[in-house]
């Protein structure tokens, strides 16, 4: 069954979401982390208030501390209750989030647009589309979560 998502979501939608700056713990289009990005999106798009995990750590997560890794690993976790994997073989629908894995941590989020399309922005550039299925991200890839409030 597909998302319960509002009927403004065109095929378009992601127009007003392309070109937003990285920003560290950022959650508006002045700049937004992939997190950021992820809750934006699905606050303005779907009404969904979901789980922000920036509570619970500070930007010493990436500095590759034992202690900071293992409290990001701690939030994710945490913030992961509202959703359910999608299971292998399962049709993703927009709003899927994505999971990488960065530098030994699951901890990149994006968007599920369409066929060969995700949303999401990266340390050092603006929010875009790019494929998941490329070299780049192919690999990194660990999980497909659906928001509890979009599971049909």
């Amino acid at each position: 069954m597909p998302p319960r998502l509002p009927l403004s979501l065109s095929r378009n939608w992601t127009d007003a979401f392309i070109g937003i700056p990285f920003h560290e713990g950022g959650r508006d289009v002045s700049g937004c982390d992939c997190g950021g990005l992820v809750l934006l999106v699905l606050r303005e798009l779907a009404g969904v208030h979901a789980r922000d995990v920036t509570v619970d750590y500070g930007a010493e997560h990436f500095r590759g501390t034992t202690i900071g890794r293992r409290r990001l690993e701690a939030s994710i976790a945490s913030a992961l209750a509202e959703w359910r994997p999608v299971r292998p073989g399962e049709v993703l629908h927009p709003l899927d989030m994505l999971q990488f894995n960065i530098g030994g941590v699951p901890c990149h989020l994006a968007l599920h647009v369409g066929p060969r399309a995700m949303l999401h922005v990266f340390h050092g550039s603006d929010s875009a589309i790019e494929n998941p299925d490329s070299p780049k991200w192919s690999s990194r890839l660990v999980e497909v979560w659906r928001h509890a409030d979009l599971d049909g």
